[in-house]
């Protein structure tokens, strides 16, 4: 076996290993987001760990699940900017020259790009400010919390959501 193929194992290992970690973190950040709201909540003074995680383990597994998805989705929309920069700069990169459509190319990549990142950037937010907070109060799912903050919390209250966010 090649030097290169150590390299590329190692690499998909450590990549892996890496995937792996951040789903670990991801789980354990939605588990204690409710462990510390129950906490507030109840003024909690004893059992402040272990009753609320076991308490709110399916509203933490639904956020957890929430948050992988929408992070997958994230990582889709990437790949798309990605693509139709791509698409639209193929002519100039099979001329191995930088003219006007690669220049185009990665001007609207760049433009979609940042808009997604502000996108989610914004679910993540509203997310864990009112989602996960009505998640607990209603014992719903982030989906229902949603639901909620777009029909009811939202339209009433567009400029307070927005001075809120920045």
């Amino acid at each position: 076996i090649s030097i290169k193929a150590y390299v590329v194992s190692g690499i998909i290992g450590l990549a892996i290993l890496g995937l792996v970690f951040m789903l670990l973190m991801l789980w354990v950040q939605a588990r204690g987001r409710f462990v510390l709201l129950d906490d507030v909540a109840r003024h909690a003074q004893n059992n402040f760990i272990v009753q609320p995680w076991k308490q709110n383990r399916r509203l933490a597994n639904q956020l957890f699940v929430f948050h992988v998805v929408v992070r997958l989705l994230g990582v889709l929309a990437l790949a798309m900017c990605a693509g139709i920069g791509l698409l639209i700069a193929w002519p100039d990169i099979r001329a191995h020259a930088f003219r006007s459509r690669a220049g185009v190319a990665l001007a609207l990549a760049l433009i979609l790009y940042l808009g997604f990142i502000f996108i989610f950037i914004l679910i993540d937010v509203l997310t864990q400010a009112l989602v996960v907070p009505l998640m607990y109060l209603r014992r719903c799912g982030p989906l229902a919390g949603w639901r909620t903050v777009l029909r009811e919390m939202l339209p009433g209250h567009k400029v307070s959501v927005l001075l809120f966010v920045l």
